[in-house]
């Protein structure tokens, strides 16, 4: 077998893997489409015929992959305490602990802000009817039922993160040690969606990547998160001219197309795995949704940056580099450049 039929073989092998799932046998047919590249192509570089010479070793990147820069938000839940199934039981002590430390602990690993509020959230009854009274607003909260207030403000999956660690710690304190039932947590119906940057790379094929082949990436997404997850609005459809025509058009059914390119997820669980699902999902799409971090559109759009070592050391447009076998997720970014001069012709 020639080494281009390998070289096209193996391409075709890697072509059919999820790269979700077979990220490290991916990376192993590229490393040898790579050698087979070099051996097919610089002969000159092969220790058979310059055996005085080492071969040339792979140049890759270690850089973190850029991340896309999340909208920073401010959510909230609240919990209602079930001080009517259970009006004998010390909830408030329950969820501060000794000296507040039980708390403060959930607080620190969930980094969310968390408060107990509302009537029966104060030590001294009789302060809290006196404000009660009060028209200050400060103390509206006392109208309501004992409940638990936990905010956040961060980027979308560290919020939802959050909020799903507070909520199952918070869980365990919602009934007596001694009952033994499960606790019956809300289930709710819960969204969230994310605007692909179509205006900032308008020659990036967002949905193509985000469904990938046969639409294995999409479909493994939402089997990972257990949510439903679609791709709506303007750009979403294959055939451009009929997505005018129903632009166009009254149907409900695809007023999304007056929206910008966006990803929506959906998903109904009990409210803390409701968050927990929303943050994977939200994770997952947005190693999809950065062309910084596509080989190939960088390669296809920034071709006046190259990166190169050569054994001259050269100090070319480079990052930190390495030479050897790249760790898993490295980006391969170019072989040495060829050299001139005895012992290379």
């Amino acid at each position: 077998m020639s080494a281009a039929q390998y070289i096209k073989e193996l391409i075709a092998e890697k072509e059919t893997l999820n790269p979700t799932r077979y990220t490290h046998a991916i990376r192993m047919l590229e490393d040898e489409i790579y050698r087979m590249r070099i051996t097919d192509n610089d002969e000159k570089y092969s220790t058979a015929h310059n055996p005085s010479y080492p071969p040339p070793p792979i140049i890759y990147d270690e850089r973190p992959r850029k991340k896309p820069e999340e909208e920073v938000v401010e959510m909230c839940e609240k919990l209602i305490i079930p001080v009517n199934k259970y009006p004998n039981y010390n909830f408030v002590g329950k969820i501060l602990g000794p000296k507040g430390n039980t708390l403060r602990g959930i607080q620190a690993s969930s980094k969310t802000k968390i408060s107990i509020l509302g009537r029966g959230s104060m030590r001294d009854r009789e302060k809290e009817e006196e404000l009660l009274k009060s028209k200050d607003s400060k103390y509206d909260h006392l109208k309501e039922p004992l409940h638990i207030l936990i905010q956040v403000e961060a980027p979308k999956i560290e919020a939802h993160s959050g909020l799903a660690t507070a909520l199952g710690e918070m869980k365990k304190y919602m009934k007596p040690e001694h009952d033994k039932s499960p606790y019956q947590e809300e289930v709710v119906k819960m969204s969230e969606k994310v605007i692909l940057p179509v205006k900032q790379y308008p020659k990036y094929n967002f949905v193509g990547k985000l469904l990938g082949p046969k639409g294995n990436i999409l479909k493994n997404i939402q089997a990972t998160s257990r949510t439903k997850i679609t791709i709506l609005g303007r750009g979403s459809t294959r055939e451009k001219d009929k997505e005018e025509e129903l632009l166009r058009g009254d149907d409900p059914k695809y007023r999304h197309l007056k929206e910008p390119l966006h990803v929506l997820i959906l998903c109904e669980a009990p409210r803390s795995e409701a968050h927990a699902r929303i943050a994977t999902a939200l994770n997952e799409i947005n190693k999809y949704i950065e062309p910084e971090n596509d080989n190939e559109y960088t390669r296809n759009n920034e071709p006046s940056d190259p990166v190169h070592l050569n054994f001259r050391g050269q100090a070319l447009q480079a990052p930190i580099l390495r030479v050897g076998i790249p760790p898993p997720g490295s980006i391969i970014l170019s072989r040495p450049l060829s050299l001139g001069g005895r012992g290379w012709k």
